[in-house]
C-alpha cells in the first residue's frame, strides 16, 4: 500500500490517503487548519474534499464563461471568509462576463462574487 498525503489548497489541514494511485481511500487527518479544527474523521475530510471540489467548479466554470485559464490568478482569484463562504475575484473581466460568472454561481450561497 502507498501513503499519500493531501495538502488542499483551499486551507492549511493534511490528509492521509492509502492504497494504489488510482484508488487511494482516506485514512485520517494529519493535520487541521483553524477553520476545521472542530471536525474529525470523515466528516472533516468530506468537508475539505467539498470546499476544494466546489472552489474548482467555480473557478473552472467562472474561467470557461471569461474565455480565459483557470489557473491565470490575474483573471480570476478566489479565497474563503471566516465562515468558508467563497469568493470569487475576478480581475479586468469585461462587464457582460463578470455578469455571466456572477449570474451562473448565483444559486449558491456560499459563493460570491468580486
Amino acid at each position: 500500500m502507498q501513503k499519500l498525503l493531501w495538502y488542499p489548497d483551499t486551507c492549511e489541514c493534511v490528509l492521509e490517503y492509502s492504497g494504489p494511485n488510482n484508488a487511494s481511500s482516506f485514512v485520517q487527518v494529519v493535520k487541521s487548519c483553524s477553520a476545521h479544527v472542530l471536525l474529525t474523521g470523515v466528516v472533516h475530510h468530506e468537508a475539505v474534499l467539498a470546499e476544494n471540489q466546489g472552489k474548482n467548479r467555480a473557478v473552472n466554470l467562472a474561467a470557461t464563461i471569461a474565455g480565459v485559464l483557470p489557473s491565470d490568478t490575474q483573471q480570476i482569484d478566489w479565497e474563503f471568509t471566516a465562515a468558508r463562504d467563497l469568493v470569487l475575484v475576478l480581475g479586468p473581466i469585461a462587464a457582460v462576463h463578470r455578469r455571466a460568472i456572477s449570474e451562473a454561481v448565483s444559486p449558491s450561497t456560499r459563493i460570491r462574487v468580486r
